[in-house]
Formats: C-alpha cells, structure tokens, sequence
C-alpha cells in the first residue's frame, strides 16, 4: 500500500523524480554496448546548463577513509551485532558468520524485514570464544545455539531474493517455536550451507543478496539527511541501510 507507483509523488525532489535504474551486461556484452549506454544517458537526460560541478583543489581532497563503525549480521533481516574487529570468512571475503542464518517460511523462502517488521527486534550475537550464538528479543527468553552443532547433511533449498541457496534446516522444535511464536508466523532456522548437489563445496556470500560486504560513507549519510531535514523529515543513521562498514574521511 505504502510502495511507489508510475505517477505518484513518492521519491520527487525539487519537483523532479528521483530513483535507480540498473542495466545488466552479459558474457557476450562489448565495452561498445555500455559506450552506447552511456552516450545515450549524457545525451537523453544531463542537462549540461546545469552540471556546473565546483572543482575542489586537489590539495583539499581528503586521501584517507577509516572505519568509523562495523557490524555483523548472523540472521538475515535481523538485528545487528556491532563488532570492533572480525575474521572474514576465508574464500568468500564476506564476515565470518555474516548472513550464514536465514528464518525460512513453510514454502522454503528467507523472510525479509519488508514483510515481517518485528524482525528488527531479534539480536542475535555471536560469541567466537564459546562459539555460540545468544538470540534476544523483547519479552522473549534467551536462546543459545552451538555453532559447533552437528546438522542434518542434507541441504534443501532456500530462496533468497529469487536466487536459490543451499541449505540446512535446524529441525529443533525448540528453535523453530522459539522464532515462531515471537513472529507469530510459522518458521524454521536455515543455516547456510557450501556443499553442492553433487557433494562439491564452493565458496558462497551466503544468504546475503549479491555481495559480501556492504559499505556505505558517512558523507553519503549526510548529503541524504541534508535532503530529509529540508523536507521537514526525520534525519537517519547508517544503521537504517544496513552495511557491514561504514567509513569516514579524514
């Protein structure tokens, strides 16, 4: 009900339409085609009177970005961990355990915050020392996992954003009810899981969408609530995009 539509006023600023759009290039795709792509955007919509960017002196250029904040996400669509250092996950380059968990519903699908809110409220932290990992949520008594649990060997397939993942169920009653009653929706605990069809192991971002890690600036941050605060809306944090890193210039 709350979604964009063709023609409606969601996303305009100033008076124009704002957005994203996404071109797909393929094996068979020449440097030609995203030549033409970008010929064709220059010439269809820059409006060259008014691309008058300021040059900044090369000398006022900051040459150094830290890591201002760093955070973890065990279940996919939950709550953060905030971390201060962490492995990375050797072949994948992704955090260690970072989406490595998904709630899946009765049809095998990751349920994602968009359709489930009370998501938010789960925290799960992982304890590499003890390998265990302690679920928290409002009202709702602690449940610890091993990470080191034996699982079924069997993998099943979960569908995460339209990509099939390989899987494995935690067929724990007290697990499965533990998620189900807080969301009030039937679910079980996936976790992922490297090994093929045929037995193969492959490296993997795990449930996560398309990439490993997700970065976002703090300028970036700013220049967006720079925009809400002249529209009179409430300023938000890097937390609301969800990224494994955020940096900072110096």
């Amino acid at each position: 009900e709350s979604g964009h539509v063709c023609g409606d006023d969601i996303d305009i600023i100033n008076g124009r339409p704002t957005g994203a759009i996404r071109a797909s290039f393929g094996k068979d795709s020449l440097w030609e085609d995203l030549d033409a792509l970008v010929v064709f955007l220059e010439k269809m919509f820059v409006n060259h009177e008014e691309f008058n960017a300021k040059q900044t002196p090369l000398q006022d250029v900051p040459n150094e970005a830290v890591v201002t904040e760093l955070y973890l996400f065990p279940i996919k669509s939950c709550a953060a961990q905030r971390i201060r250092k962490w492995k990375l996950h050797s072949g994948s380059g992704r955090l260690l355990f970072d989406r490595e968990f998904a709630l899946v519903d009765s049809s095998g699908t990751a349920m994602r915050l968009q359709s489930y809110p009370k998501m938010t409220f789960i925290r799960p932290e992982i304890d590499l020392v003890k390998r265990i990992m302690t679920i928290a949520a409002p009202g709702a008594c602690e449940l610890v996992l091993n990470l080191d649990a034996t699982l079924d060997n069997r993998s099943s397939i979960v569908k995460v954003c339209g990509n099939r993942c390989n899987g494995v169920v935690w067929n724990d009653p007290r697990i499965s009810d533990w998620f189900s009653n807080y969301l009030g929706v039937r679910c079980w605990l996936a976790r992922y899981s490297n090994r093929t069809s045929d037995g193969d192991k492959r490296n993997s971002v795990a449930f996560a969408n398309e990439r490993p890690l997700l970065l976002i600036s703090e300028s970036a941050v700013q220049v967006l609530n720079d925009i809400l605060k002249a529209q009179g809306q409430e300023p938000v944090c890097s937390r609301h995009f969800r990224p494994n890193i955020v940096v900072g210039l110096t």
